[in-house]
């Protein structure tokens, strides 16, 4: 048999994918709380549509356990992959879900949770050498146990809800574990006319195999909510510069001796430990030699400063952006470091790299698992809170994939199911709950105006990305991405205000500036390098898309441009286009 899978470029609609995650029961309430299906679903689309939505990524699809985490039914109980569950609805109705988003041109991805089922799942009974050990209160899949009829099971089960119903692709709860079954998955679907994109959770991913990460970058923490101190928030195109470099001040570094005494590269341990970044190495994806002809990329790193008198206990390692590598990880497997090797007070690593040269970038505002045990209960679970300046400047506008939660786009007030209860496990405290995924969305508050105005901020926001899809596109690590690389514009102001940015289109310059501030207007001064003094510019408002006139490129240097405080109507951001006129003759008439 040949081993070889030949590698799927992700299709070309992936470009223009902006994901709005479901909980299919509290999505709608057709009758009260966990009463939503796949027909009140199928009810919404045209309001997504509306809303400029291109992707659903759907948390709720197959059997699974009705308390088992935080006391509600959700997918990752699941009993049973590749059955729907009857409370949700039958087959009928669920092809004519899928086929009603494909008519309004709504991509649907799935949720897989891809460690394993519920102890009590008949596929226990049926199959008990398919399955090893546990995790998350589960029985887990034995993936490296040589079940070639597990592997068989595993591919036809996606390959069927792609063949089946004209699914497009699948969110990887925890960890991938096998990608050598998911390039069969693919590949498959691509043999049947039917290209679809594989999205993991935390990574990493693999070029070729999957497409791009649910949380590439998070704008959120899941047990604190908005990185106030982020800056995607404050300097965007500095973060992308930083996210696409190997600089040692991407990581941090803490070893857990065996006495139990510990040592960081941190203040927190008063910098014992130094990290160096040596480069990053290619090698082939381990798979037990099922498959051949896909790569994994992964960094290569020193630490200095290790106490040679003691044994290593467990090792982590800690990017910017909040993710972590471990000598031994068994909740996130993908995380665990690849080889360690000790020579004295130094230690070189290898480890998986999240995002390999060439996989496209998301942004996640908001998902699910904002708000997990432990979150402040005093705080909302919702991220951007109606923050225009979140919702624009550092994510609709900004060159990645769009992932965010349902009601984020009206500035939801965030209500949780009756039964949600604040501990991921056990069933006290009903009701008090702020898992986001227990959120009870109240479609009666866009009959308020606060609620309302979010919504058609949220559009405009979404419109414009639409409008200018040609350079606001998802970055691709390590490549030449062009005009998509938006570029800081220079300026000036009192208030501190983030770094605006500009993308330059084939007809002029889109420029993108913010003010965070909830309790002031603000004024900013912006120029682009390539304006020329005297030459003539038409200047749109894009935002508000009331007025266009024309200005010297000295006049747009000196104006002051007042951008109305966040939180309000048509506040929080500036949306300008700048088109230089096309000939003098034009600039000549322009000033008559």
């Amino acid at each position: 048999m040949d081993r070889k899978l030949q590698l799927q470029q992700s299709p070309e609609w992936t470009d223009d994918l902006i994901i709005y995650e479901i909980p299919t029961k509290s999505f709608t309430s057709p009758n009260g709380p966990e009463s939503g299906t796949f027909a009140s679903l199928k009810e919404k689309l045209e309001y997504l549509k509306d809303l400029g939505i291109t992707g659903i990524w759907l948390t709720g699809h197959s059997l699974s356990h009705p308390d088992h985490f935080y006391n509600i039914w959700n997918q990752y109980a699941v009993i049973q992959h590749d059955k729907l569950d009857p409370s949700l609805g039958g087959e009928e109705e669920f092809l004519a879900l899928i086929e009603e988003a494909h008519h309004n041109g709504i991509k649907v991805f799935l949720d897989v949770i891809t460690h394993g089922v519920m102890s009590d799942s008949p596929l226990i009974e049926a199959h008990p050498e398919w399955f090893k050990g546990g995790s998350w209160g589960m029985t887990d899949f034995d993936w490296f146990g040589d079940h070639e009829d597990l592997d068989d099971w595993w591919v036809k089960v996606w390959v069927d809800y792609v063949q089946k119903f004209g699914i497009d692709g699948f969110r990887l709860d925890v960890a991938t574990y096998r990608f050598d079954l998911w390039a069969r998955i693919r590949s498959q679907c691509s043999a049947l006319g039917h290209p679809i994109v594989i999205i993991p959770e935390k990574g990493p991913a693999v070029q070729g195999v999957t497409d791009f990460l649910q949380h590439g970058f998070r704008i959120s923490n899941n047990h604190y909510g908005l990185q106030e101190q982020s800056r995607v928030l404050s300097d965007l195109p500095s973060y992308l510069q930083l996210v696409n470099r190997l600089q040692p001040n991407m990581f941090q570094v803490k070893v857990l001796y065996e006495d139990d005494s510990e040592a960081g590269s941190g203040p927190e341990h008063d910098y014992v430990l130094t990290l160096a970044v040596e480069g990053k190495e290619t090698k082939p994806v381990p798979s037990d030699g099922r498959h051949e002809g896909y790569e994994r990329e992964y960094f290569l790193l020193s630490i200095r400063g290790i106490d040679p008198s003691k044994q290593i206990k467990q090792l982590f390692v800690m990017d910017y952006d909040s993710n972590e590598w471990q000598l031994e990880n068994t909740l996130f497997p993908d995380y665990r470091i690849h080889r360690s090797e000790r020579q004295g007070e130094v230690i070189l690593l290898s480890l998986p790299m999240r995002l390999p040269t060439g996989q496209k970038i998301s942004f996640q505002l908001s998902c699910h698992d904002d708000g997990w045990e432990g979150y402040p209960e005093e705080k909302t679970p919702y991220v951007a809170q109606g923050k225009r300046s979140v919702f624009g400047y550092s994510f609709i506008f900004a060159p990645a994939i769009p992932v965010f939660m349902a009601g984020e786009e009206f500035d939801a007030q965030y209500r949780p199911l009756p039964q949600l209860s604040p501990h991921l496990f056990g069933g006290q405290d009903a009701g008090c709950g702020k898992w986001l995924y227990g959120s009870w969305i109240d479609w009666s508050q866009l009959e308020q105006e606060k609620h309302r105005a979010m919504l058609e901020d949220v559009k405009q926001m979404i419109r414009l990305r639409k409008k200018y899809r040609s350079v606001i596109k998802p970055l691709q690590l390590g490549k030449d991405n062009g005009n998509s690389q938006p570029q800081s514009a220079q300026h000036q102001s009192l208030d501190n205000l983030p770094v605006p940015y500009y993308y330059q289109t084939p007809t002029g310059y889109l420029l993108i500036a913010s003010n965070p501030y909830h309790d002031k207007d603000s004024d900013i001064s912006v120029t682009i390098p390539d304006f020329s003094d005297n030459r003539i510019y038409k200047v749109t408002d894009e935002w508000n898309g009331v007025y266009s006139f024309r200005l010297t490129g000295k006049q747009i240097k000196e104006r002051q441009w007042r951008i109305k405080r966040d939180q309000t109507p048509r506040g929080g951001l500036m949306v300008l286009f700048i088109e230089p006129l096309e000939s003098e003759s034009e600039s000549r008439a322009a000033t008559e």
